[in-house]
């Protein structure tokens, strides 16, 4: 029998060790109704066999700033479900060699969670996947407000630490967060949007899994990467082997409804902007994009995320009858839930 006295308090033991550091493996945060916190042993992480990791550049720029500074470091993954958010956090925990603590449960008010990982005096990761679940953002309205909030997690990440030891806080979202995370590199340093499929993950999945490649015209003429994700590729592209045919030919009894780009065109001529109309587009509006619903445009001048410019090939002529040159405004309507034009460029 071992007995452990803690300020006490003995508690009983058939089996007990003393550890000095956690070994680099995952562990599950846990708590009980009288505040009092603890770590279990977790399962690794379940990687698939195939992995299209188009991320593998960015996981090593986040491993050498975190062994470079003697601070915490934030990384925030946002974006659509489906996208890969979580299976790169994964890989980075993995590849970081350092204890990865899973936080997958939303965590009272009378927890003092921030307490007991101040406790842990070494480097770790605490990573918490859909985040904007379990901590809700105080400027919203929260259905129960009896658990921790983001205000408390950001005071949690600006917690002053000694240089022995420090937290890499890795954070998944499918919505959007409390503006105090963005534009502040100080909280989060690295933040990746993953808002629709991505060209190459596209083209990976094809060229690995689509058997008769004189279907892939066909495939990108009736799939839209702003609500495909990477599961539903793979299934339509099997099921375009299995019946041997394109997908043009069964789109209409499958389960995805291709969905466009939804903007709004204006002209701008002599400073005076003149309505155009709508349109859409199966392909996101960028930087390069040369063509626009039947104009030419060359230099974007301006991007938000609710609207951008582009300047015309288009000339017309002003009350002097000198040639001006037409700017095309082309407002965002409807994109993804969590689109944002920075990804444009």
């Amino acid at each position: 029998m071992n007995i452990l006295k803690n300020n006490g308090k003995y508690s009983f033991y058939n089996e007990l060790t003393i550890d000095k550091e956690l070994a680099p493996k995952n562990y599950i945060f846990n708590f009980d109704d009288f505040g009092n916190c603890w770590l279990e042993d977790a399962e690794d992480f379940r990687i698939p066999n195939k992995v299209y990791d188009v991320n593998s550049g960015m996981r090593k720029d986040i491993k050498k700033a975190f062994e470079s500074y003697d601070k915490n470091l934030g990384v925030l993954l946002t974006g659509n479900k489906g996208q890969g958010k979580s299976l790169n956090a994964k890989l980075l925990c993995k590849e970081m060699g350092i204890p990865t603590i899973l936080v997958n449960k939303s965590i009272p008010k009378d927890v003092n969670f921030v307490r007991f990982f101040n406790g842990i005096k070494q480097n770790y990761c605490f990573f918490v996947d859909e985040f904007e679940k379990l901590f809700a953002d105080k400027g919203r309205t929260n259905e129960n407000k009896d658990y921790h909030e983001q205000d408390v997690f950001l005071s949690f990440m600006d917690g002053v630490l000694t240089n022995e030891h420090k937290v890499l806080f890795l954070l998944t979202t499918n919505d959007s967060v409390s503006e105090y995370f963005i534009n502040r590199p100080s909280r989060v340093k690295f933040l990746q949007e993953y808002d629709e499929l991505s060209e190459e993950i596209f083209n990976m999945i094809v060229n690995d899994k689509l058997e008769d490649k004189s279907f892939r015209e066909d495939l990108e003429d009736n799939v839209s990467l702003i609500n495909l994700n990477i599961d539903l590729l793979i299934s339509i592209v099997e099921d375009i082997n299995l019946f041997n045919r394109p997908f043009s030919e069964f789109k209409e009894i499958y389960n995805y409804k291709l969905e466009q780009y939804k903007y709004e065109m204006c002209f701008i001529e002599g400073g005076v902007e003149k309505f155009q109309g709508f349109f859409t587009c199966k392909k996101k509006i960028k930087s390069d994009t040369t063509y626009i619903n039947g104009y030419s445009v060359n230099q974007m001048i301006k991007f938000t995320k609710g609207e951008i410019v582009f300047t015309s090939h288009k000339w017309s002529e002003d009350e002097k009858g000198d040639d001006i040159q037409t700017e095309v405004k082309i407002r965002i309507l409807l994109c993804s839930n969590t689109y944002n034009m920075s990804n444009a460029l």
